[in-house]
């Protein structure tokens, strides 16, 4: 992998959704179609410089010519791979290439990124020390959740721990807490789960979990 040149070396994007066309071909399709894609230019073309279609792509792939062969007459007749002239287009490149990630997509890649690097959920315990009350919630970004909750409810929040887990890890530390519940997701935080928080923070601190994750501040 020392040959790969990241900085300096092109890109093609690739549609990795399988859609009902796509399954649709042959095999050998498929497989010609990729090679294809790979080799072409920025324009999204591959030029034949007098070379038959089948002989440009294997010129260019390596791929075996009968592959190739069966492979391509099928893109050709479903308009996936185009002749114009002296070139092999694809029709749908420019589009693949400049279409802009929607806002929702890059989201939701952030939270699976955040979510792989993790492993999963977190539930987290934050102090809001005005009201001297806990928050027991979940979420797969706790520092996003943490950034969110302090924006839309105007305070300043703690992270005491996390633990792994989701909704069903949430629902028995609520349970654990019950009798402290001062209303929703919010506790009394008293002598009993300042304890607990401690004596849980030997075994598991916050790092274990958020490597990057720092705060200064400290429940007094």
């Amino acid at each position: 992998m020392k040959d790969i040149d990241y900085a300096n070396e092109p890109y093609r994007r690739l549609y990795t959704k399988s859609t009902t066309a796509w399954k649709a071909m042959g095999w050998k399709a498929r497989v010609t179609f990729l090679s294809f894609h790979k080799e072409l230019d920025r324009y999204g073309e591959m030029q034949m410089d007098g070379e038959s279609p089948v002989k440009t792509i294997f010129l260019a792939s390596g791929l075996p010519e009968e592959i190739i062969e069966q492979g391509l007459s099928e893109l050709i007749k479903r308009k996936w791979i185009i002749q114009e002239n002296e070139s092999l287009v694809e029709p749908f490149f420019f589009k693949a290439e400049e279409t802009s990630r929607s806002d929702s997509f890059r989201q939701r890649g952030h939270r699976e990124k955040i979510k792989h690097h993790q492993g999963g959920s977190l539930v987290y315990y934050f102090f809001e020390k005005e009201n001297g009350e806990v928050k027991i919630g979940f979420s797969i970004c706790v520092e996003d959740r943490k950034k969110t909750l302090e924006k839309e409810e105007g305070i300043n929040l703690l992270l005491l721990c996390v633990m792994r887990g989701g909704r069903e890890k949430e629902s028995k530390e609520h349970a654990k807490w019950s009798e402290n519940r001062s209303h929703g997701e919010w506790f009394t935080y008293d002598v009993s789960m300042r304890r607990y928080v401690d004596e849980y923070l030997e075994k598991n601190p916050i790092e274990n979990f958020l490597p990057n994750y720092s705060q200064k501040s400290q429940v007094s």
